[in-house]
């Protein structure tokens, strides 16, 4: 009898632990939810347009206007996405103002798409891209 109660915490235990973790990180992405792929962004120019855009960065660097940016955690999976773009040097995430700044290399020239889509990828909500 006494082992069948243990063994009955243990599981109670497994589950109430199972359950928090699934809450928080339905927390966590509840709180970086980004909007539809057709939300406006700036200038009435939605975010499929933006993501569409084949216009080459020509500068050396370019900023997006973000929405959806709240935390580290945030900034890494955005950073992810530019890690290992073709044309991308580095890239920086300001939470506060909700930009991320790209650094580019000149080659191979990067879109405005695909700075967009990567942002977009990462689960957020691209307004706006800045050139320069």
């Amino acid at each position: 009898m006494q082992a069948m109660k243990h063994s009955g915490r243990r599981r109670s235990a497994s589950v109430v632990v199972a359950a928090s973790v699934v809450m928080s990180g339905a927390m966590l992405l509840g709180a970086c939810a980004s909007a539809p792929v057709g939300a406006e962004g700036t200038g009435g120019v939605t975010q499929r347009e933006l993501i569409e855009d084949t216009t080459p960065v020509e500068g050396v660097s370019a900023v997006l206007l973000v929405d959806g940016l709240g935390c580290p955690m945030c900034a890494t999976n955005v950073d992810r996405q530019f890690r290992n773009m073709a044309g991308v040097l580095s890239s920086s995430v300001d939470l506060e103002a909700g930009e991320v700044t790209v650094m580019l290399t000149g080659q191979p020239r990067v879109t405005r798409g695909q700075l967009a889509s990567a942002v977009y990828d990462a689960g957020f909500t691209v307004r706006g891209v800045r050139t320069p």
